[in-house]
């Protein structure tokens, strides 16, 4: 019976540890948009701050109002470093050098913020490419004013026919109103080519072993 006992045991510990997977962070130019560019310094007359039409490593769309802003007074605190982007409309983009790979679980993040002398908001999506295609999007959620919201977009790419493509990030600001961001990252976190039960699950099918193995003890 002490065997039993031992060799659940270790059943439950190794079942965990199989359960635990490690994300992997891939690369994104200036993410947090400290990387400002050297020339094109504008500040505003009311005093809210130094901004640029530009931000290193992001591609602005035709007509897109968009690029670096030093803010002074218009956001209680910023998430990373000095400077945040923003954007008026209607896109930008960053075209990643890591491919889509198939049963991967990407997770994209970036904070989102409300300048308090804003009185509308726009809305936007934040997007995930692979290549020329969409393979997920958000759109929420919504910042206090003169505050900051983490949005978070996951993908599972286990049923992908196509891989090899290059990943692509883009933000969409869907009206004209200024949205703030900062503080990019994209994970990539490999999985088993068959489904693994989530560690939680892993853990009560271990506690039920445990739970049978003590019954048979009391029984003996």
């Amino acid at each position: 019976m002490k065997k039993l006992f031992e060799s659940t045991v270790v059943l439950l510990l190794l079942l965990c540890i199989a359960g635990v997977a490690q994300a992997t962070p891939i690369t994104i130019v200036n993410a947090s948009f400290e990387d400002g560019p050297s020339t094109g310094t504008q500040t505003y007359s009311n005093g809210d701050g130094s901004w640029y039409y530009s931000a290193n490593g992001w591609v602005i769309t035709s007509g897109t109002l968009m690029g670096t802003y030093n803010p002074s007074n218009t956001f209680d605190s910023i998430p990373n470093g000095e400077q945040i982007a923003f954007t008026n409309s209607p896109a930008f983009y960053q075209t990643l050098s890591t491919t889509l790979s198939s049963n991967t679980l990407y997770t994209l993040s970036a904070y989102v913020g409300w300048r308090n002398d804003v009185d509308t908001w726009s809305g936007y999506t934040m997007e995930l490419w692979a290549g020329d295609s969409i393979i997920a999007s958000i759109s929420a959620p919504t910042p206090e004013k003169s505050d900051w919201e983490l949005t978070t977009l996951t993908y599972t790419s286990r049923d992908v026919v196509t891989t090899g493509q290059l990943l692509k990030i883009r933000v969409d600001n869907l009206g004209s109103s200024q949205i703030n961001f900062d503080m990019f990252s994209l994970d990539a976190t490999a999985l088993s080519s068959s489904p693994v039960p989530e560690p939680g699950t892993m853990f009560l099918f271990g506690i039920g072993l445990l739970g049978l193995a003590g019954a048979s003890r009391r029984k003996k």
